[in-house]
Parts: C-alpha cells; structure tokens; sequence
C-alpha cells in the first residue's frame, strides 16, 4: 500500500477554491478506475483493493500493492503537499488541477448552493447541508473540512439528477401500466437507479415512452438516461416513493430484450 503520510498533528488552511479543485480531481480519478463503485461513504472514508492502474496524467502506473487510500486521504494529502510545497512527483495520487476541473468545480458549487437556497426557502435543509453551506462560505478552509467537502461531488450529481428526473416525471401520463399479473412489453428510459444492499441488486425507476412509471430489480446496473425494451410482469400497481401524485408500476420477471441507442 502506497502511504500519503502528511502531519495531522499540525491543522493545516489552504483556500476553499483549492480544496474544491482537489475534492472534484479526486472524484474523477476514483471514477475514472472504477473505485467509486460503493456507497459515498466507503467512498470518502475507507481504502479499497484495486487490481488495476493509477494515473493523475494520462501514463499507467502500476501500483506496489492491491490497496487504494480513501478518497479523503488523497484529498488531504493533496491538500498538505500543496500548501507546504512537500510534492512527491512519483506518488501515483498526485492530482492535476486542470482547466476541465475548474470547470467542474463552478457547476458543482452552483449546483449546490443554489439547490441551498431552495431548500432553505422550503425549510427542508438538513443539518448536513447547512455543513457544507457553512463551509463553502468560507474564504480558506482546514484540511480535516474535506472530509465534509467530499460529499459535495455526489451531492451535486443527485440535484442534477434529481432535478432531470421532474423534469420526465412532469410528462408522465399519471395512470398505471395494465393489470397487476399481466405480461407487457415496453420501451422505457431509466430514470434513476440505486443498489439494494437488502437485496444485493439494482434497483431501476423508467419511465415509458408512453408516460408510464415503471421500477423493477435487475442484477446489472443500467444507468440513468438508458433506454431499453423489456418484458415483464406487472407485480402492483403503487404510488412512487417520496411522491404520492405520481403512479408507479412495480414490475417483475424482468428480461432486457434489447438497449436501443
């Protein structure tokens, strides 16, 4: 394991807009090798073993064992050797700040404060979010507030996608599809998806081309925007989670036949 010693003894500032910069480089250097494939918090705060490559500038680099630091300490360490010039240029967890990242940090903190403000309007904030609020209105930050900051990555990937999702949900026809029993055969196009940890399984919202709601397991993940024709049996008709105005259609004995493009 490679090890991104830094002093945690000592409370280190650097600037909100760096740590903003390291946090999104650091998402797209775990997604980009596919560590990013559990729960947020694994994510931010657990090591993982990688049988692959790790590079911060496009050339391969094999890495001298199977384990992979947390998302936070390559935040931190990134964050430390940059404020105290400690660069160790062969460390595979170096992260490049480019002109892309920058771009994705703005989109990230609009996404994010502006979805604040709405909440705070609507008195639905949490505690959590009014975190990050707090520390995004902050000139330099303290490099142990990453730990926080990380969360801002899938925070604003759920607002986007949240807010993608209303969009589609507006053109649903608000009726079921067929009969509780019946078989069907649809074209829809995934709304969301989420993993099951109860069932060990994905679990897909659709939305058909005809305007009706759909969910279903299915052991691989089809991520969202994907359109696909499927047969299935309609298991129950049932209003969708967290929006009672909107029918669902529960369906089972899922099989893909095809993705169309």
């Amino acid at each position: 394991m490679i090890v991104l010693s830094y002093d945690k003894t000592v409370t280190t500032h650097i600037p909100l807009q760096r740590g903003l910069e390291i946090v999104v480089a650091a998402w797209d250097m775990f997604g980009i090798h596919g560590w990013d494939n559990r729960t947020n918090r694994e994510v931010v705060s657990d090591p993982i073993f990688s049988e692959g490559h790790v590079s911060s500038d496009g050339a391969s680099t094999v890495l001298p064992e199977k384990i992979v630091p947390s998302l936070y300490e390559v935040c931190a360490w990134n964050a430390y050797a940059s404020s105290t010039a400690e660069w160790n240029d062969s460390n595979p967890f170096k992260l490049e700040i480019t002109d892309e990242i920058r771009s994705k940090v703005e989109a990230v903190r609009d996404a994010v404060v502006n979805d604040h403000v709405m909440k705070v309007l609507s008195e639905k904030t949490n505690d959590f979010q009014k975190r990050i609020s707090e520390i995004l209105s902050k000139q330099t930050i303290k490099v142990s507030e990453l730990k926080s900051l990380a969360y801002i990555v899938p925070m604003s990937k759920n607002i986007t996608r949240s807010q993608s999702m209303e969009e589609k949900l507006s053109l649903s026809s608000g009726t079921h599809l067929g009969r509780p029993g019946t078989k069907v055969t649809i074209t829809a196009t995934v709304l969301s998806v989420r993993y099951s940890r109860e069932f060990s399984i994905w679990n897909h919202t659709a939305i058909t081309d005809e305007g009706h709601v759909v969910s279903f397991f299915n052991k691989k993940e089809y991520g969202d925007g994907t359109r696909m024709r499927i047969s299935a049996n309609v298991k129950e008709h049932r209003s969708m989670y967290n929006r009672p105005d909107v029918a669902e259609t529960r369906l089972n004995y899922v099989k893909i036949l095809d993705c169309p493009a």
